[in-house]
């Protein structure tokens, strides 16, 4: 009720500022003007702008801080992306409209944003977002390019390692994605995500040892992650333990995930396995 409450507030406001700009350009068209007519206008027409586009900054503040995911990109790349300016501002507004779903909008704001920065690890930051825009347009071979490139460009760049390994592991390229998910964790040994991405691998290849290995190591770290639930759930189903299987899938309904995002998080994991009753675990 608050948050509608705000949203209302701001809309009006934002109605005010424009009926300001309008009402200057209707009434300066409408009557003719002296000089100093016409710096009343434009003062008042400046006032209105500067009105709207503050409304419009908190706007948007206040829908990233509703926006769990972006809440996450932008708090992860903070000190990432260390130089301030016009590249880290068409990065940000890239961000917001990858989140809108208006992929190619975003892609246009990323390569723009290269353009704007010289700094090696801040282009790398751009290039994974590059990628992420790539795969919402089915361009595996643009996505994975993506993903290189922001590996030349900073070589500690783990976030573009994992997604490498994703990308591969989605492509069926089982050795690639064991490759790059390596990579990861040999960077940053203790990365959940990492884990649990091979984890995976391990899992949709049947070797659910090396799968609950590192998986067991993922929860540690974070017993909440989705995909290391997702995975625990099928490795402990592969080797017939459907108790801690269904404590896995427990713990996934406890976070708020549903039967069908469940089957979806299986489906986008390419798992392939046949002795295991997945209406069992739904």
């Amino acid at each position: 009720m608050r948050l509608r409450t705000q949203s209302f507030i701001i809309f009006l406001i934002q109605v005010l500022a424009l009926f300001v700009i309008a009402g200057v350009f209707a009434y300066n068209s409408l009557n003719g003007s002296t000089m100093e007519k016409d710096d009343l206008l434009k003062g008042l027409a400046t006032v209105g702008l500067i009105i709207y586009r503050i409304v419009r900054y908190f706007k948007d503040q206040a829908e990233f801080k509703n926006n769990e995911l972006a809440s996450f990109f932008l708090e992860s790349e903070e000190e990432y992306f260390i130089h301030e300016g016009r590249g880290r501002k068409l990065y940000r507004k890239g961000i917001r409209l990858f989140l809108n779903n208006k992929a190619k909008k975003a892609l246009l704001c990323f390569q723009e944003a290269l353009k704007e920065s010289d700094n090696s690890r801040d282009q790398s930051v751009v290039y994974v977002y590059l990628g992420y825009c790539y795969a919402q347009f089915e361009d595996t071979e643009e996505e994975l390019e993506a993903y290189k490139k922001a590996i030349e460009q900073d070589p500690n760049n783990i976030r573009a390692y994992r997604d490498l390994g994703l990308t591969y592991k989605q492509s069926d390229d089982d050795e690639n994605a064991i490759f790059y998910l390596e990579a990861a964790l040999n960077k940053k040994s203790d990365d959940y995500i990492a884990m649990a991405y091979l984890g995976g691998v391990y899992v949709s290849s049947e070797e659910y040892d090396k799968a609950l290995e590192l998986l067991q190591k993922a929860y540690k770290v974070n017993p909440e992650y989705t995909y290391t639930n997702t995975f625990l759930a099928l490795a402990y189903a592969g080797t017939g333990d459907r108790e801690k299987a269904m404590a896995a899938v427990d713990r996934l309904k406890r976070s708020g995930v549903t039967r069908r995002q469940i089957k979806e998080l299986r489906e986008s994991a390419q798992i392939k396995l046949v002795n295991i009753q997945y209406e069992d675990m739904e």
